[in-house]
């Protein structure tokens, strides 16, 4: 019997050729946006005039939300990759401090070796990439992630529920940031009327705050709705899986008990040596806001999402945990916690 191999999700024969297995995976590609042109358009986000690829659509089963693109994706990953018990996977909603999480996991893994020197000018999402915007890209640009160093990093903005089965089924350690849903709303508005500006031709619609807000509340958001996201995750650790919670404004409070619980977590904590080097505030302050903003790599560098390139200097705005004051209306803020306080209602959450 020939001898196997497992390549993106599939069972092969050292007989198949790269040029099979990545016909494959196109495949694939062509099934889901055939699929997904099927679920239903988000109108709400988009209008029906958006062309297909700039449009938002709905999960048919599950209900979040997502470009049409990033949908296909999702659904690629979902059959393809393979999860390994030594993975380390990042899961947030946009906006939800995942740039700076992605940069302290980094550190923290990558701590005893010279990685930082040779990538100093790589974003936190070149050095943890999302599955559905950076591995599975597109038919024609999928990431080698088996050349990764172990343990591989990587991220996603998908719903628990929607995470491939393999991902799930090896135990790998899951680090999940959440955020007050008042500054995930002001960061998402500020962020994606920037990065998806209206074009001539395309029809693509810049919101007010005020219908951005709507939307929100109603659960049209970026991979939302943002209760369900969360409580996804939550639901899955009180069930069992190997999933760390972090509170973005928690992070903030207290980095260096966030950071430990981090390392502990991840099976590589701190040694009483690398406590009194300083290494947890070198870490700290290596991914501070104000430092990352002065850095190279955010003024002059850019990275690619999909099909196209992102500045660097879209990922970072404020790093503050209540500008959002500066933005909503008291009405606006309270209607948020209200529905936070309802949605919450039977967890440790609030």
């Amino acid at each position: 019997m020939a001898e196997c191999e497992v390549v993106s999700g599939l069972v092969f024969t050292d007989e198949i050729s790269d040029d099979d297995r990545q016909k494959t995976i196109k495949e694939s590609f062509a099934k889901y946006r055939r699929l997904v042109a099927t679920f239903p358009r988000c109108t709400c986000l988009s209008s029906e005039c958006v062309p297909l690829e700039y449009a938002f659509f709905q999960h048919k089963e599950q209900g979040w939300i997502s470009r049409f693109p990033t949908m296909v994706n999702c659904l690629v990953a979902q059959k393809h990759f393979v999860g390994r018990p030594t993975d380390v996977f990042l899961g947030s909603l946009p906006k939800s401090g995942t740039v700076w999480l992605k940069d302290l996991v980094y550190k923290i893994t990558r701590r005893c070796g010279d990685q930082d020197c040779k990538n100093d000018l790589l974003s936190p999402h070149q050095k943890v990439p999302f599955l559905e915007n950076q591995v599975y890209a597109s038919e024609d640009n999928v990431l080698d992630i088996d050349s990764l160093p172990s343990p591989r990093l990587l991220s996603t903005h998908m719903p628990y529920p929607s995470l491939p089965a393999s991902l799930i089924d090896s135990g790998c350690p899951i680090v999940y940031i959440w955020r007050d849903p008042k500054s995930i709303f002001v960061s998402d508005w500020h962020f994606f009327n920037k990065i998806l500006p209206s074009k001539p031709g395309t029809n693509l619609p810049s919101l007010t705050i005020n219908e951005k807000f709507e939307c929100f509340c109603n659960g049209y958001s970026y991979f939302g709705p943002y209760w369900d996201h969360v409580l996804g995750y939550w639901n899955a650790k009180k069930n069992g899986a190997n999933i760390l919670f972090i509170k973005y404004e928690d992070l903030m409070d207290d980095p260096i008990v966030h950071l430990k619980a981090l390392a502990e977590f991840l099976k590589i904590p701190f040694s009483e040596e690398e406590e009194k080097d300083n290494i947890i505030q070198g870490i700290i302050t290596a991914c501070s806001f104000s430092k990352v903003k002065d850095s190279k790599m955010y003024n002059s560098g850019n990275t690619k999402f999909l099909d196209y390139q992102v500045h660097n200097t879209m990922f970072l705005r404020e790093g503050k945990t209540n500008d959002w004051a500066n933005y909503l209306t008291p009405k606006m803020a309270d209607r948020l916690d209200l529905l936070t306080v309802k949605k919450f209602a039977d967890t440790d959450l609030i």
